[in-house]
């Protein structure tokens, strides 16, 4: 597993530094969105579904914080547009979702819960990371366990 990841590359918003490895548990989710491409005028919008494994690679540093880093893969990507597009925009569609199974991808996340970093190839398109960036948002979570406002009825 470690192999395949090695592809992912990046920096986080301060120096990461990992000081041992995970226990290399593995997640497994299902991730869906619809979301909404603007090129020019023109607005397409699709729907991304796909199988989001995740695998935590090393725990480090950020500064003082402690921070992991995670691994993702993505299986049975499925792009579909939710509007009627022609052969061109069709064929663009397919190119996105070979895109999002081709490399694996990265996230740094703190001990607070925030994600400070994407690390993807840096060659895919901004389409293709947008989406990796908004799985990656998924993980995110605040645990500072800080007190919430609680509203009663």
């Amino acid at each position: 597993c470690v192999a395949v990841f090695m592809v992912c590359q990046g920096g986080a918003k301060g120096e990461y530094t990992p000081t041992e490895a995970c226990s290399k548990d593995t997640c497994l989710y299902s991730y869906s969105a619809t979301l909404v491409k603007v090129m020019g005028e023109t607005e397409s919008l699709f729907r991304v579904s796909t199988n989001v494994t995740a695998i935590c690679e090393s725990v480090g540093t950020i500064g003082e914080l402690h921070a992991s880093r995670y691994c993702i893969e993505l299986k049975n990507t499925i792009v579909s547009p939710q509007e009627d597009l022609d052969e061109e925009g069709l064929e663009n569609i397919a190119k996105q979702a070979k895109e999002l199974l081709k490399e694996p991808f990265c996230f740094i996340q703190t001990s607070d819960g925030k994600i400070v970093s994407v690390q993807h190839n840096h060659d895919e398109m901004t389409s293709v990371v947008n989406v990796k960036k908004g799985i990656a948002a998924a993980f995110q979570g605040n645990f500072k366990q800080t007190a919430e406002e609680v509203e009663e009825d």
